[in-house]
């Protein structure tokens, strides 16, 4: 029983950590063009759906990643709009990845499973759903 004393505050932080809430912080910018000038919205809110789709897209030359995925791209003669959602750290930085199992790690220790994946020349799409 006196071993067992000694364990409880250790079982605690054990118990606090695995009943963590995670969360995904992800950023949603919205540019337009108005009165040929660009401007420029952003919104910043926790990702809390049961499915979620982004892409992960590799810079200067696969140094990095950024999970990121445009939801609305321009179009040819049509007013400038581009519209984009990109996983970011709680002060609104874009999170850089090493590589894919970095992020798979990342989303897997925020409560998100893979679904799907589909390899694509300059980045990958992947499907999550949330953990049960």
């Amino acid at each position: 029983m006196k071993d067992f004393k000694k364990i409880i505050p250790y079982l605690i932080v054990l118990i606090i950590s695995c009943n963590k809430k995670s969360e995904i912080h992800i950023n949603i910018s919205t540019t337009t063009e108005i009165n040929k000038e660009m401007n420029t919205i952003d919104s910043t809110y926790l990702l809390n759906s049961d499915y979620f789709e982004i892409e992960l897209q590799s810079y200067k030359n696969g140094e990095y990643f950024k999970a990121e995925k445009d939801l609305i791209k321009p179009q040819p003669f049509e007013n400038f709009k581009l519209v984009t959602l990109r996983i970011i750290d709680k002060n609104g930085n874009s999170i850089e990845f090493k590589n894919s199992t970095d992020f798979l790690n990342f989303m897997s220790s925020n409560g998100y499973e893979m679904q799907d994946q589909k390899e694509l020349k300059n980045y990958t799409k992947y499907t999550f759903k949330k953990k049960k």
